[in-house]
């Protein structure tokens, strides 16, 4: 029979030991104290630490939408909202609303000019993003 308890405590020994010689061979290679290394290790460790329960708070999603409410006027928030039960519509919506927002980027100061816009805006007939992506332009 097993102590769960011992191998709990030889775990947390091994583990220690394991920290103290990767310390050793950071502080050789980093140039440092074994000190400064095992601290830099240990915080590491903590910021792993949190990270892991986090994400095991949040798991992963397996739910897909059942339902979307969306804007009925996309040019004010006070709009009233459809809400979308279609999984069909629902898709259409999200790309859409996709669309409208990497087009955001055509907006910025450097697309105010007007020719490097109608270059990369894929709704203007005369863009040129094959030459740019082959580096012609």
């Amino acid at each position: 029979m097993i102590d769960g308890n011992l191998v709990k405590k030889r775990s947390v020994e091994i583990r220690k030991n394991f920290l103290l010689e990767r310390a050793t061979y950071l502080a050789s290679k980093m140039h440092t104290s074994e000190e400064k290394a095992l601290k830099a290790i240990i915080k590491s460790e903590k910021y792993r630490h949190i990270y892991k329960n986090i994400k095991e708070l949040f798991g992963k999603s397996q739910q897909i939408f059942t339902q979307v409410d969306v804007l009925s006027d996309l040019s004010t928030s006070t709009s009233a909202q459809t809400t979308l039960t279609m999984q069909t519509d629902i898709e259409r919506e999200s790309l859409a609303r996709n669309r409208r927002h990497s087009l955001q980027s055509l907006r910025t100061p450097f697309l105010s000019n007007p020719i490097l816009h109608e270059s990369i805006s894929p709704e203007s007939a005369s863009h040129h993003m094959d030459v740019i992506l082959n580096g012609t332009f």
